[in-house]
């Protein structure tokens, strides 16, 4: 940058493009980067890291934004507030999401963002991905039971796309007594 300032590309997913060269994604921690910062990211890219006769064409990963309503059950023995649980919820899908790599896991018939194993696991706070122990609701709360809304199943995802949550997910806490 003119400023002196990093760009950050934190996902990268290269993919033949059919004619012997190659196409290469590129993602920041949030989604796709700033239009400006795509056209250094590139630059740097053809200057210092294409092999001499091999095409290159480097574009913006495309956000798959996923929608997230979920309840989760917790002990009335749990001391903190529901807006705690949430916001521990929302850190731990966050932090998920930012982990998967453009294009999401492909378990044999395509890109998915998984929801078992994935987003459910995150939100609890048992996810592998996780940036830190006893992230999600298990941080803050004894947790019964977690169901998500929605997604209701795995999300497909292309090649080029990458995950980003969409908005602020709708989050119910119920409270079970004797727990």
């Amino acid at each position: 940058r003119p400023d002196g300032s990093r760009i950050t590309v934190t996902r990268e997913r290269d993919v033949p493009d059919g004619s012997g060269g190659v196409i290469v994604y590129v993602a920041d921690e949030d989604g796709p980067i700033a239009l400006a910062d795509l056209a250094l990211v590139e630059a740097a890219i053809l200057a210092y890291a294409t092999p001499v006769g091999v095409p290159c064409d480097v574009q913006n990963a495309v956000a798959l934004p996923i929608t997230c309503t979920l309840t989760v059950w917790i002990g009335t023995s749990t001391t903190a507030t529901d807006q705690e649980v949430k916001d521990a919820i929302l850190s731990a899908l966050v932090a998920y999401v930012k982990a998967v790599k453009i294009g999401g896991y492909d378990l044999g018939s395509g890109g998915i963002v998984p929801l078992r194993g994935g987003l459910e696991e995150a939100a609890v706070g048992e996810s592998p991905t996780a940036t830190t122990p006893g992230s999600g609701a298990k941080q803050v709360a004894t947790v019964l039971k977690l169901q998500f809304a929605a997604p209701s199943g795995d999300t497909s995802i292309a090649a080029n796309e990458v995950p980003t949550i969409n908005g602020t997910p709708t989050i119910t806490v119920n409270r079970v007594s004797g727990a």
